[in-house]
C-alpha cells in the first residue's frame, strides 16, 4: 500500500484491519450476520468507532470492505446484507458452502435481490485458481449470483489459498478504490 501510494496509484485513504475473531468462541461461516459475530461486531462497534476517531466520510462511495478465505465470508455477509453501507466489495479466496447457499435461497432470497447489490462501485471476487481450497465453493455461490442477477466481476489468479496471491489481489484492486468519476 505503501509502495502503490507514493507511486501515486492511490487515492488517500484510512486502512483498518481488524482480526475477524471475537470473543465468542468458534468458527463462523454461515450466511449473513446473524450468524456471523463479526459482523456484528465491525457493524456496531468498529466502524461506530472509526467514525468518531477518525475524520472519516460516511457516504458508500467512501467506504470498501474486503477479506480473505474466512474474511471473505465475512465480507459477503456484512455488504450484501447492508449494502447502503459499502461502494467496494472485494471478497478474496472465498465462498459460502454449500448448505449456507442452500440457506440463502431458502431464507435469503430478498436479500440477494436487493437492487442495492447491483449499485456498487465494485463487486469483485478473487480466486487463487483451481488451486485454491475455497475454489468450487466460489463457483457455486457465482452460480447463485447469477442466478439472483447479482453483478461482480471475477479474477481466476493463481497461487492458491495463500498470501502471495492474496497480495497480489491486494495490488490489483486498491488503486480502483474511491476514484471519482
Amino acid at each position: 500500500m505503501d509502495n502503490l501510494y507514493t507511486e501515486g496509484k492511490l487515492e488517500p485513504m484510512i486502512v483498518v484491519m481488524p482480526s475477524g475473531h471475537t470473543g465468542i468462541e468458534g468458527f463462523f461461516m454461515g450466511a449473513g450476520p446473524d450468524q456471523d459475530p463479526f459482523c456484528r461486531d465491525l457493524l456496531n462497534e468498529i466502524i461506530p468507532f472509526i467514525e468518531n476517531t477518525y475524520p472519516v466520510s460516511d457516504k458508500r462511495t467512501d467506504r470498501a470492505i474486503a477479506g480473505l478465505s474466512m474474511g471473505g465470508v465475512q465480507t459477503l455477509n456484512t455488504a450484501l446484507w447492508n449494502p447502503e453501507l459499502f461502494g467496494y466489495v472485494v471478497p478474496m479466496s472465498t465462498g459460502y458452502f454449500s448448505p449456507n447457499i442452500k440457506e440463502i435461497k431458502e431464507n435469503y432470497a430478498d436479500v440477494m435481490k436487493n437492487e442495492e447489490i447491483n449499485q456498487f462501485e465494485l463487486f469483485q471476487i478473487y480466486m487463487g485458481g483451481e488451486t485454491d481450497i475455497a475454489y468450487q465453493n466460489n463457483l457455486n455461490m457465482m452460480a447463485m449470483f447469477d442466478e439472483f442477477g447479482i453483478k461482480y466481476i471475477y479474477k481466476n489468479g493463481k497461487g492458491g489459498h495463500t498470501f502471495r496471491a492474496w497480495r497480489r489481489n491486494l495490488h490489483d484492486f486498491a488503486p480502483l478504490l474511491f476514484k471519482k468519476k
